[in-house]
Protein backbone atom coordinates (compact mmCIF):
# COMPACT_ATOMS: atom_id res chain seq x y z
CA UNK A 1 0.00 0.00 0.00
CA UNK A 2 1.23 3.30 -0.68
CA UNK A 3 2.25 6.59 0.86
CA UNK A 4 3.92 8.40 3.20
CA UNK A 5 2.09 9.77 6.02
CA UNK A 6 3.62 9.90 8.67
CA UNK A 7 3.01 7.60 11.81
CA UNK A 8 2.66 10.56 14.68
CA UNK A 9 0.33 12.23 12.13
CA UNK A 10 -2.81 9.69 13.04
CA UNK A 11 -3.91 9.77 16.26
CA UNK A 12 -3.71 6.23 17.87
CA UNK A 13 -7.24 5.97 17.97
CA UNK A 14 -6.68 1.95 19.54
CA UNK A 15 -5.76 3.03 22.36
CA UNK A 16 -8.46 5.44 23.57
CA UNK A 17 -9.93 4.62 26.80
CA UNK A 18 -13.55 5.79 28.08
CA UNK A 19 -12.67 7.02 31.49
CA UNK A 20 -10.30 9.65 30.45
CA UNK A 21 -11.27 13.21 31.20
CA UNK A 22 -12.68 14.68 27.85
CA UNK A 23 -16.53 15.30 26.97
CA UNK A 24 -15.97 12.67 23.90
CA UNK A 25 -15.31 9.59 26.34
CA UNK A 26 -18.05 11.34 28.88
CA UNK A 27 -20.71 10.99 26.25
CA UNK A 28 -19.61 7.32 25.11
CA UNK A 29 -19.88 6.24 28.85
CA UNK A 30 -23.31 7.31 28.43
CA UNK A 31 -24.23 5.93 25.19
CA UNK A 32 -25.48 3.26 26.27
CA UNK A 33 -27.84 4.37 29.11
CA UNK A 34 -28.74 6.85 26.83
CA UNK A 35 -30.02 4.34 24.31
CA UNK A 36 -31.99 2.51 27.01
CA UNK A 37 -33.38 5.88 28.69
CA UNK A 38 -34.05 6.90 24.92
CA UNK A 39 -36.00 3.25 24.02
CA UNK A 40 -37.97 3.24 27.62
CA UNK A 41 -39.15 7.27 26.70
CA UNK A 42 -40.62 6.24 23.41
CA UNK A 43 -42.37 3.32 24.52
CA UNK A 44 -43.67 5.27 27.42
CA UNK A 45 -44.91 7.96 25.33
CA UNK A 46 -46.16 5.38 22.86
CA UNK A 47 -48.40 4.42 25.77
CA UNK A 48 -50.08 7.19 26.53
CA UNK A 49 -50.45 9.51 23.39
CA UNK A 50 -48.82 7.59 20.25
CA UNK A 51 -50.52 3.83 19.63
CA UNK A 52 -48.68 4.15 16.31
CA UNK A 53 -44.73 4.77 17.65
CA UNK A 54 -45.60 2.08 20.48
CA UNK A 55 -46.60 -0.43 17.97
CA UNK A 56 -43.81 0.52 15.90
CA UNK A 57 -40.70 0.59 18.61
CA UNK A 58 -42.26 -2.68 19.84
CA UNK A 59 -42.56 -4.57 16.13
CA UNK A 60 -38.80 -3.41 15.42
CA UNK A 61 -37.38 -4.53 18.63
CA UNK A 62 -39.65 -8.28 18.41
CA UNK A 63 -38.09 -8.33 14.57
CA UNK A 64 -34.35 -7.77 15.71
CA UNK A 65 -34.83 -10.12 18.41
CA UNK A 66 -36.38 -12.91 16.18
CA UNK A 67 -33.97 -12.45 13.31
CA UNK A 68 -31.14 -13.09 16.14
CA UNK A 69 -32.59 -15.97 17.22
CA UNK A 70 -33.60 -17.55 14.23
CA UNK A 71 -30.23 -16.80 12.70
CA UNK A 72 -28.35 -17.95 15.81
CA UNK A 73 -30.18 -21.24 15.22
CA UNK A 74 -29.80 -21.79 11.59
CA UNK A 75 -26.01 -20.98 12.09
CA UNK A 76 -26.13 -23.49 14.52
CA UNK A 77 -27.32 -26.34 12.39
CA UNK A 78 -25.16 -25.30 9.40
CA UNK A 79 -22.07 -25.74 11.94
CA UNK A 80 -23.34 -29.19 12.90
CA UNK A 81 -21.55 -30.62 9.86
CA UNK A 82 -18.36 -28.38 9.68
CA UNK A 83 -18.24 -29.51 13.39
CA UNK A 84 -18.68 -33.20 12.71
CA UNK A 85 -16.27 -33.10 10.11
CA UNK A 86 -13.32 -31.82 12.50
CA UNK A 87 -14.63 -34.31 15.26
CA UNK A 88 -14.12 -37.15 12.90
CA UNK A 89 -10.82 -36.38 11.83
CA UNK A 90 -9.77 -35.98 15.37
CA UNK A 91 -11.30 -39.26 15.87
CA UNK A 92 -9.19 -41.15 13.42
CA UNK A 93 -5.91 -39.15 14.22
CA UNK A 94 -6.37 -41.02 17.09
CA UNK A 95 -7.55 -44.28 16.84
CA UNK A 96 -3.97 -44.14 14.32
CA UNK A 97 -2.40 -44.34 18.09
CA UNK A 98 -0.05 -41.87 20.10
CA UNK A 99 2.63 -40.11 17.76
CA UNK A 100 4.77 -37.05 19.00
CA UNK A 101 3.37 -34.31 16.84
CA UNK A 102 6.57 -31.61 16.22
CA UNK A 103 5.39 -27.80 16.15
CA UNK A 104 4.43 -27.20 12.50
CA UNK A 105 7.26 -25.06 11.01
CA UNK A 106 8.41 -23.66 14.74
CA UNK A 107 4.74 -22.46 15.76
CA UNK A 108 5.14 -22.25 19.59
CA UNK A 109 2.16 -21.82 21.51
CA UNK A 110 2.11 -20.16 24.76
CA UNK A 111 -1.25 -20.43 26.96
CA UNK A 112 -2.23 -18.19 29.66
CA UNK A 113 -4.69 -19.33 32.52
CA UNK A 114 -6.07 -16.49 34.38
CA UNK A 115 -7.10 -17.90 37.75
CA UNK A 116 -7.97 -16.14 41.08
CA UNK A 117 -9.73 -19.02 44.07
CA UNK A 118 -9.74 -21.36 40.96
CA UNK A 119 -10.49 -25.20 42.74
CA UNK A 120 -7.34 -27.29 42.92
CA UNK A 121 -8.88 -29.82 41.12
CA UNK A 122 -10.55 -28.02 38.27
CA UNK A 123 -7.45 -26.32 37.49
CA UNK A 124 -5.12 -29.39 37.73
CA UNK A 125 -8.01 -31.45 35.23
CA UNK A 126 -7.60 -28.68 32.84
CA UNK A 127 -3.91 -28.70 33.19
CA UNK A 128 -3.90 -32.33 32.57
CA UNK A 129 -5.75 -31.96 29.54
CA UNK A 130 -3.45 -29.19 28.12
CA UNK A 131 -0.21 -32.19 28.38
CA UNK A 132 -2.59 -34.87 26.49
CA UNK A 133 -3.07 -32.07 24.18
CA UNK A 134 -1.40 -32.84 20.39
CA UNK A 135 2.33 -30.92 20.50
CA UNK A 136 2.11 -30.53 24.20
CA UNK A 137 5.93 -30.92 24.82
CA UNK A 138 6.28 -27.63 22.78
CA UNK A 139 3.81 -25.33 25.18
CA UNK A 140 4.65 -22.63 27.34
CA UNK A 141 1.84 -22.63 30.00
CA UNK A 142 1.37 -19.15 32.45
CA UNK A 143 -0.53 -19.75 35.34
CA UNK A 144 -1.97 -16.43 35.49
CA UNK A 145 -2.22 -15.87 39.34
CA UNK A 146 -3.50 -12.69 41.82
CA UNK A 147 -1.18 -11.31 44.39
CA UNK A 148 -4.06 -10.94 46.57
CA UNK A 149 -4.84 -14.34 46.52
CA UNK A 150 -3.28 -15.37 50.08
CA UNK A 151 -2.86 -19.16 48.88
CA UNK A 152 -2.05 -18.35 45.18
CA UNK A 153 2.05 -18.92 45.38
CA UNK A 154 1.94 -22.41 46.70
CA UNK A 155 -0.85 -23.60 44.49
CA UNK A 156 1.01 -22.11 41.42
CA UNK A 157 4.09 -23.94 42.90
CA UNK A 158 2.65 -27.01 43.19
CA UNK A 159 0.96 -27.40 40.18
CA UNK A 160 4.67 -26.12 38.31
CA UNK A 161 6.31 -29.00 40.02
CA UNK A 162 3.47 -31.27 39.09
CA UNK A 163 3.62 -30.56 35.51
CA UNK A 164 7.44 -29.57 35.10
CA UNK A 165 8.01 -32.20 33.14
CA UNK A 166 4.63 -32.15 30.85
CA UNK A 167 5.46 -29.08 28.68
CA UNK A 168 8.22 -27.16 27.82
CA UNK A 169 7.78 -24.56 30.66
CA UNK A 170 5.68 -23.90 32.80
CA UNK A 171 5.29 -20.88 35.27
CA UNK A 172 3.56 -18.09 37.19
CA UNK A 173 2.63 -15.08 37.32
CA UNK A 174 1.31 -12.70 40.12
CA UNK A 175 -0.53 -9.77 39.23
CA UNK A 176 0.11 -6.59 42.00
CA UNK A 177 -2.40 -4.55 43.64
CA UNK A 178 -3.10 -1.37 43.21
CA UNK A 179 -1.73 -0.61 39.41
CA UNK A 180 -3.00 2.13 37.77
CA UNK A 181 -4.17 2.35 34.16
CA UNK A 182 -2.81 5.44 32.61
CA UNK A 183 -4.69 6.71 29.62
CA UNK A 184 -3.81 9.34 26.37
CA UNK A 185 -5.05 11.97 28.15
CA UNK A 186 -2.59 11.86 31.02
CA UNK A 187 -5.36 11.16 33.57
CA UNK A 188 -5.07 7.46 35.61
CA UNK A 189 -7.27 5.27 36.76
CA UNK A 190 -7.30 1.88 38.87
CA UNK A 191 -6.73 -1.11 37.53
CA UNK A 192 -10.30 -3.10 38.23
CA UNK A 193 -9.65 -6.68 39.79
CA UNK A 194 -10.36 -8.85 37.42
CA UNK A 195 -9.54 -10.75 33.96
CA UNK A 196 -8.14 -8.24 31.84
CA UNK A 197 -5.87 -6.73 34.00
CA UNK A 198 -4.42 -10.06 35.20
CA UNK A 199 -4.25 -11.02 31.39
CA UNK A 200 -2.22 -7.74 31.21
CA UNK A 201 0.04 -8.13 33.64
CA UNK A 202 0.80 -12.23 32.30
CA UNK A 203 1.20 -10.86 28.77
CA UNK A 204 3.54 -8.56 29.48
CA UNK A 205 5.76 -10.50 31.76
CA UNK A 206 5.96 -13.60 28.82
CA UNK A 207 7.05 -10.87 26.21
CA UNK A 208 9.87 -9.62 28.72
CA UNK A 209 11.09 -13.29 29.24
CA UNK A 210 10.78 -14.62 25.54
CA UNK A 211 12.06 -12.94 22.25
CA UNK A 212 8.82 -12.51 20.54
CA UNK A 213 8.58 -13.68 16.88
CA UNK A 214 6.35 -14.17 14.06
CA UNK A 215 5.91 -17.81 14.95
CA UNK A 216 4.50 -17.15 18.29
CA UNK A 217 0.34 -17.99 19.33
CA UNK A 218 -0.74 -16.89 22.38
CA UNK A 219 -4.08 -18.70 24.05
CA UNK A 220 -5.62 -16.88 26.67
CA UNK A 221 -8.09 -19.22 28.43
CA UNK A 222 -10.03 -19.33 31.29
CA UNK A 223 -8.90 -22.04 34.19
CA UNK A 224 -11.87 -24.16 33.85
CA UNK A 225 -11.98 -24.64 29.89
CA UNK A 226 -10.77 -27.99 28.44
CA UNK A 227 -9.72 -27.22 24.95
CA UNK A 228 -9.94 -30.34 22.36
CA UNK A 229 -6.76 -32.49 22.24
CA UNK A 230 -6.17 -31.31 18.27
CA UNK A 231 -7.08 -27.32 18.91
CA UNK A 232 -3.48 -26.19 19.36
CA UNK A 233 -2.31 -28.55 16.07
CA UNK A 234 -5.10 -27.10 13.89
CA UNK A 235 -4.18 -23.33 15.03
CA UNK A 236 -0.32 -24.22 13.94
CA UNK A 237 -1.93 -26.15 10.55
CA UNK A 238 -4.34 -22.67 9.70
CA UNK A 239 -0.89 -20.56 11.43
CA UNK A 240 1.74 -22.10 8.87
CA UNK A 241 -0.95 -21.75 5.59
CA UNK A 242 -1.89 -18.10 6.42
CA UNK A 243 1.76 -17.50 6.76
CA UNK A 244 2.48 -17.22 2.90
CA UNK A 245 0.19 -14.28 2.50
CA UNK A 246 1.36 -12.57 6.11
CA UNK A 247 -2.41 -12.51 7.28
CA UNK A 248 -1.65 -15.03 10.26
CA UNK A 249 -0.31 -11.76 12.25
CA UNK A 250 -4.18 -10.47 11.31
CA UNK A 251 -5.88 -13.30 12.73
CA UNK A 252 -7.62 -14.45 15.90
CA UNK A 253 -8.92 -17.90 16.36
CA UNK A 254 -12.27 -19.06 18.27
CA UNK A 255 -13.93 -21.96 19.17
CA UNK A 256 -17.04 -22.82 20.57
CA UNK A 257 -17.07 -23.30 24.02
CA UNK A 258 -19.94 -25.28 25.68
CA UNK A 259 -20.21 -25.52 29.74
CA UNK A 260 -21.00 -28.99 29.54
CA UNK A 261 -18.47 -30.13 32.21
CA UNK A 262 -20.31 -30.49 35.30
CA UNK A 263 -23.81 -29.61 32.96
CA UNK A 264 -25.92 -32.39 35.05
CA UNK A 265 -24.68 -31.43 38.54
CA UNK A 266 -25.16 -27.62 38.14
CA UNK A 267 -29.13 -26.23 39.25
CA UNK A 268 -31.51 -25.27 36.77
CA UNK A 269 -30.83 -21.52 36.47
CA UNK A 270 -27.24 -22.85 35.57
CA UNK A 271 -28.20 -25.29 33.49
CA UNK A 272 -30.91 -22.78 31.48
CA UNK A 273 -28.28 -20.27 31.27
CA UNK A 274 -25.58 -22.85 29.96
CA UNK A 275 -28.23 -24.37 27.33
CA UNK A 276 -28.91 -20.46 25.78
CA UNK A 277 -25.29 -19.71 25.70
CA UNK A 278 -24.35 -22.91 24.08
CA UNK A 279 -26.69 -22.18 20.73
CA UNK A 280 -25.27 -18.31 20.94
CA UNK A 281 -21.72 -18.93 20.91
CA UNK A 282 -21.65 -22.08 18.69
CA UNK A 283 -24.21 -20.25 16.66
CA UNK A 284 -22.10 -17.29 16.36
CA UNK A 285 -18.73 -19.12 15.75
CA UNK A 286 -20.39 -21.12 12.87
CA UNK A 287 -21.47 -17.89 11.09
CA UNK A 288 -17.88 -16.95 10.70
CA UNK A 289 -18.05 -19.58 8.24
CA UNK A 290 -20.53 -17.52 5.98
CA UNK A 291 -19.36 -14.33 5.92
CA UNK A 292 -20.77 -13.02 9.58
CA UNK A 293 -18.49 -11.44 12.00
CA UNK A 294 -18.16 -12.82 15.98
CA UNK A 295 -16.05 -11.29 18.67
CA UNK A 296 -13.61 -13.83 20.62
CA UNK A 297 -14.65 -14.61 23.42
CA UNK A 298 -13.36 -16.19 26.83
CA UNK A 299 -11.25 -18.65 25.45
CA UNK A 300 -9.44 -18.02 22.15
CA UNK A 301 -5.85 -17.58 20.17
CA UNK A 302 -3.95 -14.90 18.47
CA UNK A 303 -0.52 -13.87 17.43
CA UNK A 304 1.58 -13.47 20.02
CA UNK A 305 3.30 -9.89 18.19
CA UNK A 306 -0.14 -8.72 17.49
CA UNK A 307 -1.14 -9.09 21.56
CA UNK A 308 2.37 -6.97 22.15
CA UNK A 309 2.12 -4.55 19.22
CA UNK A 310 -2.05 -3.62 20.00
CA UNK A 311 -1.12 -4.13 23.99
CA UNK A 312 -4.62 -5.69 24.03
CA UNK A 313 -6.08 -5.66 27.51
CA UNK A 314 -6.76 -2.66 29.82
CA UNK A 315 -6.61 -3.16 32.73
CA UNK A 316 -9.66 -1.24 34.11
CA UNK A 317 -12.23 -3.27 31.40
CA UNK A 318 -14.43 -5.98 32.39
CA UNK A 319 -15.04 -7.55 29.32
CA UNK A 320 -11.33 -8.57 28.24
CA UNK A 321 -12.29 -11.03 25.72
CA UNK A 322 -14.63 -8.28 23.52
CA UNK A 323 -12.12 -5.47 24.24
CA UNK A 324 -8.80 -7.15 23.06
CA UNK A 325 -10.73 -8.17 19.63
CA UNK A 326 -12.06 -4.33 19.45
CA UNK A 327 -8.76 -3.20 20.17
CA UNK A 328 -6.92 -5.20 18.35
CA UNK A 329 -9.84 -4.56 15.01
CA UNK A 330 -8.94 -0.22 15.49
CA UNK A 331 -5.15 -1.09 15.79
CA UNK A 332 -5.40 -3.19 12.29
CA UNK A 333 -7.54 0.31 11.29
CA UNK A 334 -5.01 2.54 12.50
CA UNK A 335 -2.08 0.79 11.14
CA UNK A 336 -4.18 1.09 7.67
CA UNK A 337 -4.29 4.82 7.75
CA UNK A 338 -0.52 4.77 7.63
CA UNK A 339 -0.42 3.48 4.15
CA UNK A 340 3.41 3.07 4.35
CA UNK A 341 5.26 0.40 1.96
CA UNK A 342 6.15 -2.31 4.51
CA UNK A 343 6.77 -6.34 4.26
CA UNK A 344 3.75 -7.02 5.98
CA UNK A 345 0.78 -5.35 4.30
CA UNK A 346 -1.51 -3.75 6.74
CA UNK A 347 -5.43 -5.37 6.64
CA UNK A 348 -8.11 -5.49 9.37
CA UNK A 349 -7.89 -8.23 11.97
CA UNK A 350 -10.58 -10.90 11.42
CA UNK A 351 -12.01 -14.40 13.49
CA UNK A 352 -11.46 -17.09 11.92
CA UNK A 353 -13.86 -20.08 13.70
CA UNK A 354 -12.01 -23.80 15.00
CA UNK A 355 -14.65 -25.98 15.18
CA UNK A 356 -13.85 -28.04 17.86
CA UNK A 357 -15.68 -27.28 20.70
CA UNK A 358 -13.95 -26.58 23.95
CA UNK A 359 -15.92 -27.94 27.14
CA UNK A 360 -16.46 -24.88 30.48
CA UNK A 361 -18.17 -25.61 33.66
CA UNK A 362 -21.83 -23.96 34.62
CA UNK A 363 -21.91 -22.12 37.90
CA UNK A 364 -22.18 -24.46 41.05
CA UNK A 365 -21.89 -23.15 44.36
CA UNK A 366 -20.32 -25.71 46.90
CA UNK A 367 -21.96 -24.16 49.54
CA UNK A 368 -25.43 -24.33 48.72
CA UNK A 369 -27.93 -24.52 45.94
CA UNK A 370 -29.51 -20.72 46.17
CA UNK A 371 -25.47 -19.69 46.42
CA UNK A 372 -25.23 -21.29 43.05
CA UNK A 373 -28.21 -18.59 42.36
CA UNK A 374 -26.53 -15.88 43.60
CA UNK A 375 -23.14 -16.56 42.09
CA UNK A 376 -24.82 -17.38 39.18
CA UNK A 377 -26.66 -13.41 39.36
CA UNK A 378 -22.96 -12.52 39.58
CA UNK A 379 -21.52 -13.68 36.91
CA UNK A 380 -24.90 -12.11 34.62
CA UNK A 381 -24.00 -8.91 36.33
CA UNK A 382 -19.94 -9.25 35.20
CA UNK A 383 -21.38 -10.19 31.52
CA UNK A 384 -23.81 -7.95 31.26
CA UNK A 385 -20.92 -4.79 32.35
CA UNK A 386 -19.61 -5.94 28.63
CA UNK A 387 -21.97 -3.60 27.26
CA UNK A 388 -18.93 -0.86 27.95
CA UNK A 389 -17.50 -2.60 25.07
CA UNK A 390 -19.88 -0.23 22.88
CA UNK A 391 -18.99 2.66 24.56
CA UNK A 392 -15.10 1.85 23.55
CA UNK A 393 -16.26 1.09 19.88
CA UNK A 394 -17.88 4.27 19.58
CA UNK A 395 -14.92 5.79 20.89
CA UNK A 396 -12.76 4.91 18.64
CA UNK A 397 -14.65 5.06 15.80
CA UNK A 398 -15.21 8.95 16.82
CA UNK A 399 -11.78 9.20 16.95
CA UNK A 400 -10.78 7.10 13.74
CA UNK A 401 -13.47 9.14 12.15
CA UNK A 402 -11.75 12.63 13.07
CA UNK A 403 -8.39 11.54 12.14
CA UNK A 404 -8.43 9.11 9.28
CA UNK A 405 -10.25 10.64 6.14
CA UNK A 406 -13.47 7.77 5.34
CA UNK A 407 -11.76 8.14 1.68
CA UNK A 408 -8.81 6.05 3.13
CA UNK A 409 -10.80 2.84 4.36
CA UNK A 410 -13.67 2.35 1.61
CA UNK A 411 -16.96 0.97 1.26
CA UNK A 412 -15.59 -2.43 2.50
CA UNK A 413 -14.39 -0.83 5.27
CA UNK A 414 -17.49 1.02 6.54
CA UNK A 415 -18.63 -2.63 5.84
CA UNK A 416 -16.71 -4.27 8.50
CA UNK A 417 -17.26 -1.62 10.84
CA UNK A 418 -20.96 -2.20 10.76
CA UNK A 419 -20.39 -5.48 11.27
CA UNK A 420 -17.86 -5.08 14.04
CA UNK A 421 -20.84 -2.59 15.63
CA UNK A 422 -23.47 -5.01 14.98
CA UNK A 423 -22.06 -7.53 16.86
Amino acid sequence: MGGGRDEQSVYPFYKVNIHEARAAAHVARSLPFLVFVTIVGLLIFGVFWNAVLLLTVTATLNVAMWLWVVSTAVFCMLGVDAAEEQLEKARVEASSGPCEVESQDNVRHTIVLPNYKEDSGILETTLESLSEARGSAHFIVVLAMEDREAEGRDKAAKMEAKFKDKFFKIFSTHHPQKLQERHLDGTECPELPGKASNVKWAVKQVCKENKISDRDVLTVCDADVIMHPNYFEYISSEFVKLKEDKSHLHTMWQAPQLPWRNFYESPVVSRVWGYISSLWEFGGVSSVMYGWHHMVFSAYSLPLELARDVECWDGDVIAEDHHAFLKAWFYSAYMMSQKKEEDVVPRLVRVKPVMLPAKSTSVNSPVSYWSSWEERWQQAKRHAQGVAEVSYAALAAWDMLGSVPVTSFGIRFMWMLFKVAAA
